[in-house]
């Protein structure tokens, strides 16, 4: 899903939860009652961390050891986006992301043709 640079992305984080989920991974920012009631009813599990409401001090001790065990699963992915970044020049920031999204297609390509993967149309956009 392509959108502008001006929208927020958990304005659209409704929309890409289809339902055949398993679980839905995702930080403080994009915790709301109504995406946790709707996964509820897709039957998908419910793994947003949870934050702090107005004039509540602290979590309860429960939703920050949740908080935790979440965290350990995304840094496993905030990690692959951070090597993609480093390695591909991959970057959000990127005055011109086809330029970028192209380069990163170069580079898997000619890694898969030097490790004898040379598959014709391996990596191709949908």
């Amino acid at each position: 899903m392509l959108t502008p640079a001006k929208t927020y992305e958990s304005e659209v984080a409704d929309a890409l939860i289809l339902g055949d989920e398993w679980a839905v991974y995702a930080d403080k920012a994009y915790e709301k009652r109504t995406r946790r009631e709707a996964l509820k009813a897709r039957g998908v599990k419910d793994r947003i961390q949870h934050r702090r409401t107005r004039g509540q001090r602290e979590l309860p001790h429960w939703q920050t050891v949740r908080n935790k065990l979440i965290g350990r699963i995304r840094s496993a992915v905030e990690r692959t986006f951070s090597v993609l970044k480093r390695r591909y020049g991959f970057s959000p920031f990127s005055p011109s992301k086809p330029k970028t999204s192209s380069r990163l297609k170069q580079s898997l390509s000619q890694r898969s043709r030097e490790s004898g993967n040379d598959e014709e149309g391996w990596f191709q956009s949908g």
